[in-house]
C-alpha cells in the first residue's frame, strides 16, 4: 500500500513530509532459478527449536530479506517546509528529485513463537500435514539507498568494520517490526518438512539515513513463503 516518507534535515532548513509513495519489491527468479546470485531475490531463514514433547510448541529466529523501492516518475504530495520555506507541492519524483531504496534489504529480524496443529497423518512423520501458526516481533535492519533533491546519502564502505551500528553502518538499527504468519507443512520424509505460509507484517522505520539527515515511515509487508527445512 501507499506510504508516507517524513524528512528531517535540520542543517538544511528541510522537514517535509511526502504523501502516499508507491513503491514495489524486485524481481527474483521471474524466469527460472539460481540464475541471480542468492541475496538478489528476497529470501528468509528460520532456526529454532521446539520447547515441549510433542513439538507443538517452538521459538524460532526468523530473518526476512525484503526489499523497497519508490516507483520512479510518479507524482506525490509534498508538505512541510524546505530551505525554510512553507511547501504544498504536487512533485514528480525523478531519479534526480527524489529516489528512495531499501535494496539490500528492509531486513526483518524477529523472535518468533510457532504453534503447530496436526491435520492429517502422525505428527512429525513421512506424509503427514500440519497447520502451522507464528507470530512475533524484532527489530529493522535496513541499508538505505537514497538520493532527496539530488543529494545522495553515504553510509560508508561494505566492510567488516562497517556492517552493523547504530546510527551508523551498512545496516544500522532501523526501527522495529511485529508479524503474523499461518500457513501449512508437509512433511514428505521423515525430518524434512515444506512450509506453505503467508505472512503479514508492520514495520516502523525511524533512523533511515539521507543525506544530513533521516527519513521515517511505516511499511506494510505481505508475504507468500515456501521453505525447506530439517527438523531434528
Amino acid at each position: 500500500m501507499p506510504s508516507i516518507i517524513k524528512i528531517s534535515q535540520n542543517a538544511l532548513g528541510n522537514n517535509f513530509t511526502i504523501s502516499d509513495v508507491v513503491a514495489h519489491d524486485e524481481p527474483g527468479w521471474t524466469t527460472g532459478i539460481f540464475n541471480k546470485p542468492l541475496t538478489d531475490p528476497q529470501f528468509n531463514v528460520r532456526i529454532g527449536c521446539f520447547f515441549n514433547a510433542g513439538h507443538t510448541k517452538g521459538l524460532e529466529l526468523n530473518f526476512d530479506h525484503t526489499k523497497y523501492s519508490t516507483t520512479e516518475n510518479q507524482y506525490a504530495n509534498i508538505t512541510g517546509n524546505m530551505n525554510g520555506m512553507p511547501v504544498n507541492l504536487n512533485e514528480q519524483l525523478t531519479s534526480e528529485y527524489f529516489t528512495y531504496y531499501l535494496h539490500n534489504g528492509a531486513n526483518h529480524l524477529m523472535v518468533n513463537y510457532v504453534q503447530k496443529m496436526l491435520l492429517l497423518g502422525k505428527q512429525g512423520k513421512a506424509l503427514s500435514v500440519e497447520g502451522i501458526l507464528k507470530t512475533g516481533g524484532g527489530i529493522m535492519l535496513p541499508h538505505a539507498e537514497n538520493t532527496i533533491m539530488g543529494n545522495d546519502n553515504n553510509v560508508g564502505p561494505k566492510e567488516p568494520s562497517n556492517w552493523f551500528g547504530i546510527g551508523r553502518g551498512w545496516w544500522r538499527y532501523g526501527g522495529y517490526t511485529a508479524g503474523f504468519e499461518y500457513g501449512i507443512r508437509f512433511v514428505p520424509v521423515k525430518n524434512v518438512f515444506i512450509e506453505l505460509t503467508s505472512k503479514i507484517a508492520y514495520s516502523n522505520l525511524s533512523d533511515i539515513p539521507v543525506y544530513d539527515g533521516i527519513a521515517r515511515q511505516e511499511l506494510w509487508m505481505m508475504e507468500g513463503i515456501c521453505s525447506l527445512g530439517i527438523s531434528l
